[in-house]
C-alpha cells in the first residue's frame, strides 16, 4: 500500500488543496489469474475533506479489482493549505489501470 499527495484546484471555489490518494495493491495473486482492466471511481467529498461517498462509474468487468478501487478512493482525504475552506461538496472522478507486463 502507497500513498501520494497531488495537488488539485478545487473548482468549487475553496482554493488549492492536495489530496492523499491511496494507491491499491495489484498482488501477485491479481497477476497469476490474470487480472487487468480499467476502472472510473467518483467521490463526493464533504467539507472535511473525507469522501461522503464513492461509486464505480465504469467497470473494470472484474469485481475484484473493482471493490480494491472502491476501497482505494474511500480513503483519500483532501489536505488543504492553511485558510482553506470547501465552499461545497467536491466531486473528484479517479481511473485505476491494471495492467500486467
Amino acid at each position: 500500500m502507497r500513498f501520494i499527495y497531488q495537488p488539485m484546484s478545487d473548482s468549487s471555489g475553496g482554493g488549492e488543496m492536495f489530496v492523499q490518494l491511496f494507491v491499491p495493491a495489484y498482488s501477485r495473486a491479481d497477476v497469476r489469474e490474470g487480472r487487468a482492466g480499467s476502472v472510473q471511481v467518483r467521490g463526493v467529498f464533504a467539507q472535511d475533506g473525507r469522501p461522503s461517498s464513492v461509486k464505480i462509474v465504469s467497470s473494470s468487468g472484474d469485481g475484484i479489482l473493482d471493490q480494491k478501487a472502491l476501497e482505494a478512493m474511500a480513503t483519500y482525504q483532501l489536505v488543504f493549505r492553511p485558510g482553506t475552506v470547501l465552499m461545497r461538496p467536491l466531486v473528484f472522478e479517479q481511473p485505476y489501470k491494471y495492467e500486467i507486463h
